[in-house]
């Protein structure tokens, strides 16, 4: 297996401990761009963004099956993808235009999408608990 990245194009390498040789993430031969990636809390899906469609995605990696599913699709640019300490949910910011949202996701259900006022939303994570979300935000009118 040839691994693979070129020019802007994220590559997404899983390699074990003893180094052997690296397992790009693929849909059927081709290598994708694939980037942002986030293990599942069991370890057996890997979470990541893709502009494979065009716009950045939420794509899902099953490990023992090397397939690739898509958590969103559409238009806007879905980033930061982070799972909830449970496996069930999953967290990622959603860019349309300049506009930016927080969106909570279980695979096969719609987004629920929040913000708190206009500005930038990024690198989402749940709490250990999973009752809560913390982001980082920034927003010009706020200067310190």
């Amino acid at each position: 297996m040839t691994v693979e990245a070129c020019g802007i194009d994220y590559g997404t390498f899983i390699v074990s401990p003893r180094g052997q040789l690296a397992e790009q993430i693929r849909i059927g031969h081709e290598p994708i761009d694939a980037g942002q990636a986030a293990w599942s809390p069991n370890g057996k899906t890997l979470a990541f963004t893709s502009d494979t469609a065009g716009y950045n995605n939420i794509g899902l990696y099953d490990i023992a099956s090397q397939r690739v599913s898509w958590l969103t699709n559409g238009d806007g640019e879905k980033q930061f993808p982070c799972w909830a300490p449970d496996g069930k949910r999953l967290a990622y910011v959603f860019n349309r235009g300049t506009v930016s949202w927080l969106a909570i996701q279980r695979p096969g259900e719609p987004p629920i999408l929040s913000r708190k006022e206009m500005g930038v939303h990024y690198c989402p994570e749940f709490t250990p608990d999973g009752n809560k979300l913390l982001y980082l935000f920034d927003n010009p009118s706020r200067a310190n």
